[in-house]
């Protein structure tokens, strides 16, 4: 199970198309850093050179894509307390 897990994650993750969204990525640097501009996984620019895989809706490639992610990027310590450093 954790195989198949890793194969699809690794599978997501490492495919090939350079121009898909390099724009959108650097457009999107511009913004405050404690402001989460994506909504959904899939929003998340890929590197130069990467694309999507296309996934079957009812499979866990697709619910992976559409995890809904926080509108604030503070990370937190174990006990609650903000982290000193949010650059690191």
């Amino acid at each position: 199970m954790l195989s198949k897990f890793i194969l699809l994650l690794t599978a997501l993750c490492s495919a090939c198309n350079q121009n898909s969204n390099a724009n959108k990525f650097e457009n999107k640097l511009q913004h405050s850093p404690k402001e989460n501009l994506y909504k959904r996984i899939k929003e998340i620019p890929l590197p130069h050179g990467y694309s999507r895989l296309i996934t079957d809706e009812a499979s866990f490639g697709s619910w992976l894509e559409n995890v809904s992610l926080k509108k604030d990027k503070t990370v937190y310590e174990f006990d609650g307390s903000i982290k000193y450093n949010q650059a690191a």
